[in-house]
C-alpha cells in the first residue's frame, strides 16, 4: 500500500496522518511542479511551516486545519486545494502568482488572536464557502491585491469566479470542479443589475439524481428541485444532491445584484441647431458614467462615452443618454434624449456671368431661384483679381433677382480681361450656415465691344385685361437686331420685334427679352435684358360698388 492508499482510509490515529502529511509536505519543498492529492475527513497541523512548493499543486479532499503555530506558505504560482473547510490560528502566506482555494469555510477558532493572512501582488484567495463569525480576528496584509480588494477585517464573504478570474490561467477552476465535480456549482459568483437574473448549474448530473435547492440558511426553495436554478435574488444558495440513498450539500454559488445607476437630464449646448459639417455638444448628468446612443435607448448603436460629447450627423439625429456604473456593467433603466436638428445648407442658382464695358463701376450676377432663403452674400476674389484691386465682399445684403459686383474704382483703369472669385450665400437664424462655394467671374472688355438689352413698360401696375406695352432697346445691336420676348424666362410665340404689346397678364408673371445682334464682333450675344415683375389686380365682381 503506498502513501496516498494509506491516507485515503482518513481513519488512521492523527499521529500518523500528521507524520504523512508533514512529510509529503516538506517533499513539495523540494519537488518542482508535481500535484499531490491528500484524501481524509480533517488534517491537523501543528508547530508545522507547511510549504507548497513553487509550481506544485497541492489537493487536500477535507478541511485542513492549523494549530496553535502552524503556518501554511504556498510559493510562486503554487497552487492549494482545499474542498472542505480551512481552520486556522496562525498564519496563512500566498507568494507571488500563488492561489489558494477553499471550497468550503474560512474558521477563526474564538479568542485565537489576530491571525495573519497574507497575499502577495497577482495571488488569489478563494473562499467558497462563508468566513467565521470571529472575521474580526483575520489581519490582512496589503489587501488591495485581495480579489475583490478586501478592508483590514478581511471580509472574505464575497464568493470569487474562479471561472472568470484574469488570474487563473491555468486552469486552476478545472483543477477544483475535476478533483470534487459532485459537489461544484456553476457559476459560482454572478454579478447581476437590478432585473437581470443569474442561472446556477449543479455540475452532478447523473441519472436517477434528485435535488433541492436552498438559501444560504438551509431553507429549501419552493419548486426549485431541478439541476438548474434561477434567480433574480441577491444571495448565497447550494444545492441538496441525493442519488443512491446518499445526499450532500454542493458549494455555494453566490449572486450579487448591483444597483442600478441613475440618469437625470441631457442637453445641447449649441441650442439643439448645427448646420451641416458643424458640430455640437450635447451632455447629460448621471450617478456614474454615462454612455451615448443613436437609434433607440434598448439596443441602439453605441456611439460615445462621457458626461459631454462632441457630435456632427449629417442628419437630424436623437442621441440616448444611459448611465453605466463601469465596475458592475449596469446601465440606468431608462434614457435621457436630446435631438441635434440639422440644417441644410442654402444654394442659389447663378445665371449667365456678367460681362461689362471699361469705365463701368457696378456688375450684376444673375440668379433665378434659392434653397434656405439665404439672406446674405459673399464674395472671395483669387489673387489675381485682388492684384487688380478687387476687394472681398462680405456677407452683403441678398437683392432680388442679381448681385451686385462692385469694380474696383468704379471701373477707371481696370484692365480689361477675366476676374475670378467664388460666391456663397449664408444664412444667420436659427443658426449660421453657409452654402458651398459657387465659381463666379466678371468679364471687363471695350467699349462699343459688348451687346446688351434693357426693357421699360408703360405701366407696372395695372388691372386684369388692361393692355401695356414693352419696350427694349438694344446696345450694340447692329442695324437689325432680333428679339425674343419671354414670360416667366418661356418664350413669347411670333414676338420678335423691340416692342411688345400685351394685355393676358397674370399677377407677378416676369417679363424679360433676348437680343441677338447681327454685328460681328461683340461679346455677350445673344444679351438677356433685365426682368420687369408685374403687378396685375383682378377687376371687381359685377355689381360691386367701387368708392371714390
Amino acid at each position: 500500500m503506498n502513501i496516498l492508499d494509506l491516507l485515503g482510509t482518513g481513519y488512521r490515529s492523527a499521529l500518523i496522518f500528521l507524520l504523512f502529511i508533514f512529510f509529503l509536505l516538506q517533499c513539495f519543498g523540494s519537488s518542482a511542479q508535481s500535484k499531490t492529492v491528500v484524501e481524509g475527513d480533517t488534517i491537523i497541523a501543528t508547530n508545522k511551516t507547511l510549504v507548497v512548493a513553487e509550481n506544485d499543486t497541492l489537493i487536500i479532499t477535507g478541511t485542513l486545519e492549523l494549530k496553535n503555530d502552524a503556518v501554511l506558505t504556498i510559493k510562486t504560482n503554487a497552487v492549494c486545494i482545499i474542498y472542505g473547510n480551512l481552520i486556522v490560528k496562525n498564519k496563512v502566506n500566498l507568494s507571488i502568482g500563488a492561489h489558494l482555494i477553499v471550497g468550503g469555510n474560512l474558521d477563526a477558532p474564538s479568542g485565537s488572536g489576530k491571525v495573519d493572512v497574507e497575499v502577495a501582488p497577482s495571488a488569489a484567495f478563494y473562499i467558497l464557502g462563508t468566513v467565521s463569525d470571529n472575521s474580526d480576528d483575520f489581519n490582512c496584509g496589503n489587501t488591495s491585491s485581495y480579489d475583490p480588494p478586501g478592508d483590514t477585517n478581511c471580509n472574505y464573504g464575497d464568493i470569487i469566479s474562479l471561472e472568470d478570474n484574469e488570474n487563473d490561467s491555468t486552469g486552476i477552476y478545472d483543477l477544483f470542479v475535476s478533483g470534487d465535480g459532485n459537489k461544484g456549482v456553476t457559476p459560482v459568483y454572478s454579478e447581476l443589475c437590478q432585473g437581470d437574473a443569474a442561472v446556477i448549474s449543479a455540475l452532478y448530473q447523473e441519472v436517477g439524481t434528485t435535488y433541492q435547492w436552498c438559501d444560504s440558511s438551509g431553507v429549501n426553495i419552493s419548486g426549485e428541485t431541478g439541476y438548474t436554478f434561477t434567480t433574480d435574488q441577491p444571495g448565497e444558495y447550494f444545492v441538496k444532491i441525493t442519488n443512491g440513498g446518499e445526499t450532500f450539500d454542493s458549494h455555494r454559488a453566490k449572486v450579487v445584484v448591483g444597483s442600478l445607476p441613475s440618469i437625470y437630464s441631457a442637453w445641447n449646448n449649441d441650442g439643439g441647431i448645427i448646420c451641416l459639417g458643424g458640430t455640437a455638444n450635447i451632455g447629460a448628468s448621471a450617478t456614474h458614467n454615462i454612455n451615448w446612443y443613436v437609434g433607440n435607448c434598448s439596443s441602439g448603436v453605441l456611439v460615445g462615452t462621457g458626461s459631454q460629447l462632441s457630435v456632427g450627423p449629417d442628419t437630424t439625429t436623437t442621441y440616448f443618454a444611459r448611465a453605466y456604473n463601469p465596475l458592475t456593467g449596469c446601465e440606468s433603466a431608462n434614457c435621457m434624449s436630446v435631438t441635434v436638428t440639422v440644417k441644410q445648407p442654402p444654394t442659389i442658382t447663378l445665371g449667365v456671368m456678367p460681362e461689362i464695358e471699361t469705365e463701368i463701376g457696378t456688375a450684376s450676377i444673375p440668379y433665378s431661384s434659392t434653397t434656405g432663403n439665404p439672406t446674405n452674400y459673399t464674395i472671395d476674389f483669387d489673387a489675381s483679381a485682388e492684384a487688380a484691386g478687387f476687394s472681398d465682399q462680405i456677407d452683403y445684403a441678398l437683392t432680388a433677382h442679381s448681385l451686385a459686383v462692385y469694380i474696383p474704382n468704379g471701373g477707371e483703369g481696370i484692365a480689361t480681361g477675366t476676374y475670378n472669385g467664388v460666391l456663397a450665400v449664408k444664412i444667420f437664424t436659427p443658426v449660421e450656415c453657409e452654402s458651398i462655394a459657387y465659381p463666379v467671374s466678371i468679364t471687363i472688355a471695350e467699349a462699343n465691344t459688348i451687346a446688351s438689352v434693357s426693357i421699360t413698360v408703360s405701366n407696372t401696375t395695372i388691372c386684369q385685361g388692361e393692355e401695356v406695352t414693352f419696350t427694349a432697346t438694344p446696345l450694340n445691336g447692329g442695324s437689325s437686331p432680333s428679339f425674343q420676348w419671354q414670360i416667366d424666362s418661356e418664350n413669347v410665340s411670333g414676338v420678335n420685334s423691340a416692342t411688345f404689346v400685351i394685355s393676358s397678364l397674370n399677377n407677378a408673371q416676369e417679363i424679360s427679352c433676348v437680343m441677338t445682334s447681327n454685328l460681328s464682333g461683340v461679346s455677350n450675344n445673344p444679351a438677356t435684358s433685365n426682368t420687369i415683375t408685374m403687378i396685375v389686380n383682378p377687376l371687381p365682381a359685377t355689381g360691386e360698388i367701387i368708392p371714390d
